[in-house]
C-alpha cells in the first residue's frame, strides 16, 4: 500500500462512509441493488476465527474484497483488482458495505473504491452479526487446511487453535526443492524441519516415488497418522505436494 493511501486514511478520505445496522443489513442480504463485501483476510472469510470473532466464516451471500490485497506490490495489481471487482459484482451503481473486524480493513477497501468513484460506502462489524447465532453465516468444507499465520503463531505460542482439539502432536515442516542452504537457512517457521521434495521426487525424472520409499520416508522423519503436520514453503507447489504425500 502506497504512503498516500495510508495517510488519506489517516485524514478521513473516507469520513462520508455511512455506518450500518445490523437490522438494515440483514433487509439488503437479498437485495441485488446491494452488495456485501468481506474486507478481512481471506481466512477468516474462509472459516477461521480471527480477530475475536465469536463465529468463523463469512454473511451468507457476501463477497470477498480483502484489504490485504492492496498491499500486493506487482506490475499487474491494478488490473488483478479491477478484474475483482468486476467478478465479485461490486459494481458502481450499487450499495457497498464493507465488512470487517479489526475497524480498519473496510476503510481501507472504502478509500480505495472512493478513489475509483463509488460514493455509496457503508461499513459495518461482522462481530455484531457473529454473535448471533440466529443469523446465517457459511464457511467453505476443509477451511482448515489452509492455516493462517496468526494461527501457526498461536500453536508457537502453546495454545491450541480451534480445529487442533485432537491433535496428539503438531509438527512443523518447511518444503523445498534442494539443500537447507537453499531456502530453509535464509529463514523458516520456529521448530518446523527442512524436507527436500527430491525424496518424495527424485532426479533425474523427478517423478512420484514408490510406494516403499514414501513409506521409508514417513518412518524416517517421524510421521504417524496421529499428527497434525503443518507444510509451508516459499514455493506453494513444494508445499502442496508434501502434504499431499
Amino acid at each position: 500500500m502506497s504512503k498516500k493511501l495510508r495517510e488519506e486514511i489517516e485524514e478521513g478520505f473516507c469520513a462520508n462512509v455511512k455506518s450500518i445496522s445490523t437490522e438494515d443489513l440483514k433487509e439488503k442480504v437479498q437485495d441485488e441493488s446491494w452488495v456485501i463485501v468481506d474486507t478481512r483476510l481471506n481466512d477468516a472469510y474462509n472459516g477461521w476465527k480471527l480477530d475475536g470473532v465469536k463465529r468463523g466464516g463469512h454473511i451468507r451471500g457476501a463477497v470477498d474484497f480483502s484489504a490485504n490485497w492492496l498491499y500486493v506490490d506487482s506490475d499487474k495489481k491494478d488490473k488483478v483488482l479491477e478484474q475483482a471487482l468486476k467478478t465479485k459484482g461490486i459494481d458502481l451503481d450499487k450499495n457497498i458495505v464493507l465488512y470487517d473486524a479489526n475497524g480498519k480493513d473496510a476503510l481501507l477497501v472504502a478509500t480505495y473504491l472512493s478513489k475509483k468513484g463509488y460514493k455509496n460506502l457503508y461499513k459495518y462489524d461482522i462481530k455484531q452479526w457473529a454473535n448471533n447465532e440466529n443469523l446465517p453465516m457459511e464457511r467453505y468444507k476443509n477451511y482448515q487446511m489452509i492455516v493462517p499465520a496468526s494461527i501457526i503463531k498461536d500453536i508457537l505460542d502453546g495454545k491450541i487453535p480451534e480445529t487442533f482439539e485432537y491433535s496428539k502432536n503438531i509438527k512443523m515442516i518447511e518444503a523445498s526443492w534442494g539443500e537447507e542452504k537453499e531456502s530453509y537457512a535464509k529463514g523458516h517457521i520456529p521448530t518446523s524441519v527442512h524436507i527436500n521434495t527430491d525424496i518424495i521426487e527424485p532426479p533425474p525424472t523427478w517423478m512420484l516415488t514408490n510406494n516403499d520409499n514414501l513409506a521409508k520416508f514417513a518412518l524416517d522423519y517421524g510421521f504417524t497418522k496421529d499428527d497434525t503436520v503443518i507444510v509451508s514453503s516459499s514455493a506453494s507447489m513444494a508445499s502442496y505436494r508434501i502434504a499431499i504425500i
